[in-house]
């Protein structure tokens, strides 16, 4: 049955009363409106006759046809109103939206207030069921038989149903869900649709939420803002789900994505912008010499969220006792373990067992719950607090410790307000520089990278609209995807190759690989514009960015350019940096290269080709 069902005829009648203004301003034309009340008997045929000669001011026609219908009796009435939101009218009559739902936010208010059941006109029992009640008044509300009534939610028009049929008798206190019919074809068409949140309306741009949740989408107050903030200046920001608490012609904007009406990439952030830290990225040259005046310096180390700062001072004060448990925690990135998983907590991403994902895995960020959820530990004994342990405590013991802070399941703080709290699924930093500022996502891994990190190089105008696959997922779908036979290659067979697309891949997988290890910056630019004098001793120097280059360009006719290139950088390194900790690290780099390559060729000790 239709929401109107719940409305008595006075209220009808006085709704009628009150909104005769906004009826009248959202009918613009007379057709199909005044044919429709005609053919369903609202007016005769002669009021139908007086009012389709009207040619201008159609809106005050219309309001002189609503005053007249206020002195009719209920049962017209309650017609006038199923009429007026029949398909036809709703369709060509885009503002009639903001009213119906305005309609149904009033009966959930009203019967949620006075917490009592209601029962609609018609045939068969049915209940809105608002606030719990008292024990001794569901007592009292019980019927003389001892059964309750049939208890359910408001439905929208489109949701309704047959109200001829019979409802089945249930037990009390039992709520009843309808199933709600999908959304019609052909009513969210346009770019721009009309959308409510508590009392106030706006209007959402699709094109703009296809960007993203993050992204301002929906004009309210002539300024575009987030579904997020249209949440919070609805008065739902508590329940910190705007895709439930936003509605499009009574429906949820999470039943119109789950219809594909609308499109919002994988709940997820694609893009994102996180505060960049500062690296002081000191040359070769610096390494090499004792800088006593950096050494003497205090540094300061700093964490978004549950911010700790950490000095280290001069020697003469590094033999002043300390707190070694706080030491052991005050770190924002904590190991932690469960059964026999492992992985890493972020502090300042924590907030509840149940959201805020906090736990990184190798290819998943997971709330503690998630990450409890994923363990051998048996359901019935499961219980974060004590199951996830962080070196020697549980996360229990480190609450009680305050080095983590819980946070209420309805907190309204900046942290868990944020529009990026419910799209937690990348990493802060990019993971081959390990700093902030504006990332790109990986659709398919938690790795986020910037624009010029990343291998090969991101084009800076990638749409929110576009999918953007990480070359460690790409290498890894091409694993799966190839039957590869139990065979191996020489590295001699690997040298000689052509650069075909599968081995550019593979090229640009071991780059990245090293460009995401410890210590990448120090082979990343080129060192003849660092280091004083290292073009007199290197006579054919090179790094990372320039083989990025070479490979984004199609430089490297054989596989073996590139390689050449890469044992070069390395060869530079112990060259030029004989007896120092830069040689050590330039071997620790070689050394991983030719794992890295030996596993991604998959080179053996035979002569037979790569399949």
């Amino acid at each position: 049955m239709s929401f109107l069902g719940f409305f008595t005829d006075e209220e009808l009648r006085q709704k009628l009363c009150t909104y005769k203004a906004d009826i009248s301003s959202a009918i613009d034309n007379l057709f199909p409106f005044v044919h429709g009340l005609r053919d369903k008997l609202v007016i005769t045929n002669e009021k139908f006759q007086e009012i389709v000669k009207v040619r201008k001011h159609i809106n005050k026609a219309v309001y002189s046809l609503l005053e007249c219908l206020e002195l009719s009796d209920p049962p017209t009435i309650r017609k006038f109103w199923c009429n007026l939101f029949q398909e036809y009218n709703m369709q060509k009559y885009p503002k009639l939206y903001p009213l119906q739902c305005s309609l149904v936010e009033e009966l959930n208010e009203d019967r949620g207030k006075r917490g009592f059941e209601t029962n609609p006109v018609g045939k068969g029992k049915l209940s809105i069921m608002g606030k719990r009640k008292h024990p001794d008044e569901e007592c009292a509300s019980l019927s003389a038989n001892g059964k309750t009534e049939k208890c359910s939610k408001v439905q929208s028009p489109e949701c309704s149903e047959d109200p001829n049929r019979k409802e089945k008798s249930i037990k009390p206190n039992v709520r009843v869900k309808k199933s709600c019919s999908p959304p019609k074809q052909g009513y969210f068409d346009s770019n721009e649709l009309l959308v409510n949140c508590g009392d106030i309306t706006g209007i959402l741009d699709k094109k703009r939420l296809a960007r993203g949740s993050t992204t301002p989408c929906i004009k309210y107050d002539n300024e575009w803002c987030t579904p997020q903030q249209f949440e919070v200046n609805g008065g739902r920001g508590r329940s910190k789900n705007w895709k439930l608490s936003i509605h499009c012609k009574g429906y949820s904007l999470s039943k119109l994505l789950e219809n594909n009406y609308l499109v919002c990439p994988n709940g997820k952030r694609k893009f994102k912008t996180v505060r960049p830290k500062k690296h002081n990225i000191e040359s070769n040259s610096d390494t090499s010499t004792d800088s006593t005046s950096s050494e003497s310096e205090p540094r300061s180390e700093s964490y978004i969220g549950l911010v700790r700062k950490s000095t280290i001072h001069h020697e003469a004060e590094l033999s002043e006792p300390k707190n070694t448990e706080q030491d052991d925690f005050s770190s924002n990135k904590l190991p932690v373990t469960c059964g026999s998983l492992k992985a890493f907590l972020y502090k300042n991403r924590f907030t509840t067992g149940v959201s805020g994902k906090c736990i990184r895995t190798n290819n998943k960020w997971l709330t503690p719950s998630e990450f409890e959820s994923m363990s051998d530990i048996s359901q019935h004994l499961r219980y974060w607090k004590r199951n996830i342990h962080c070196k020697s405590k549980t996360l229990g013991q480190l609450i009680q410790k305050g080095y983590l802070k819980l946070h209420k399941l309805d907190c309204i703080c900046d942290k868990c307000t944020s529009p990026d709290f419910e799209s937690q699924e990348n990493d802060d930093e990019c993971s081959a520089c390990n700093d902030g500022g504006d990332l790109i996502c990986c659709d398919e891994c938690p790795r986020a990278f910037h624009y010029l990190c990343h291998v090969p190089l991101l084009n800076p105008n990638l749409s929110y609209s576009e999918s953007f696959i990480c070359t460690f997922c790409k290498l890894d779908r091409l694993s799966a995807n190839k039957i590869r036979a139990r065979v191996s290659s020489s590295e001699f067979d690997v040298y000689r190759s052509n650069m075909t697309p599968e081995y550019s891949l593979k090229c640009e997988y071991i780059l990245l690989r090293l460009c995401c290890e410890p210590d990448a910056l120090e082979f990343e630019k080129n060192p003849c514009d660092i280091v004083p004098n290292y073009g007199d001793i290197i006579e054919s120097p090179m790094w990372f960015c320039k083989v990025k280059m070479k490979l984004a360009t199609n430089r490297y006719p054989t596989v073996g350019g590139f390689i050449d290139d890469i044992r070069l950088i390395f060869h530079n390194c112990a060259r030029f940096n004989q007896g120092n900790e830069l040689e050590v690290i330039g071997r620790k780099f070689s050394d991983e290269f030719e794992e890295v390559m030996v596993e991604t060729f998959d080179i053996g000790n035979n002569d037979l080709n790569i399949p």
